[in-house]
């Protein structure tokens, strides 16, 4: 998911927090609705869902950032 908004949106001297944090709100929301329909997973679990999906989002901005600068 990083990755694809590295490529839709706009470049940014920030794209690496920007990709995290936009890829943690969504993973945070995903958590939410899990909720709503009766998830029993605890909010430990949850927190680390939204962390690994932060860090996942970093890594997929980083790869393109490296990918596209390397073809320029």
């Amino acid at each position: 998911m990083g990755a694809v908004l590295q490529l839709a949106l706009p470049p940014s001297r920030v794209a690496v927090l920007r990709g995290a944090l936009l890829i943690a709100c969504f993973s945070t929301l995903i958590e939410v609705g899990q909720k709503l329909h009766g998830a029993t997973e605890g909010f430990g679990w949850s927190a680390f869902d939204v962390g690994c999906g932060a860090v996942g989002g970093a890594i997929g901005v980083s790869l393109v950032t490296l990918a596209t600068r390397r073809r320029s």
